[in-house]
């Protein structure tokens, strides 16, 4: 990693450990899925009709969260300006403070290699409504490595 890149990184842990006060140790690009219902309890907003997030895994000393940086490309931004659409927002959400917060990934088939799928992460949780609500997370490295980092933020 060049310099200028090792101090943006530095940056964003520095900025965003003052906003949660809470050490960031490490990042995770992922993408978030769930239904509107589930995003909604999670305070996350979306306006892409597939219910997916791309954003980070932030794992912390105490917590792990899931950032969205409010970003938007030019083109988007033309077409919002012309629907008289609102900016992208920044959000967060706690996910380890959710409620019988649980993890597992998906058994992966022989087709689903030869396919070249990923493997997925579903975290499970109890919404404030009393119905489990399921989040799937989808990210470049190993599902494994994912679970391992962040099962030891979940309350047993």
């Amino acid at each position: 990693m060049e310099k200028s890149q090792e101090r943006a990184v530095q940056k964003f842990f520095d900025e965003f450990s003052k906003k949660v006060s809470d050490k960031v140790i490490s990042l995770e690009m992922v993408s978030l899925k769930a239904d509107l219902k589930t995003l909604n309890s999670l305070s996350l907003k979306n306006n892409n009709p597939s219910c997916e997030i791309w954003g980070l895994l932030v794992l912390c000393e105490k917590n792990f969260y899931f950032y969205v940086h409010p970003y938007e490309s030019a083109m988007s931004m033309m077409l919002r300006q012309a629907a008289h659409g609102d900016e992208p927002e920044e959000q967060l959400a706690n996910v380890s403070e959710l409620k019988s917060l649980s993890v597992q990934k998906t058994s992966r088939t022989w087709f689903s290699i030869l396919l070249g799928e990923k493997e997925k992460i579903f975290l499970f949780f109890e919404g404030e409504d009393g119905l489990q609500k399921r989040i799937e997370l989808e990210t470049q490295h190993k599902a494994d490595n994912i679970i391992e980092k962040i099962s030891k933020y979940i309350k047993k």
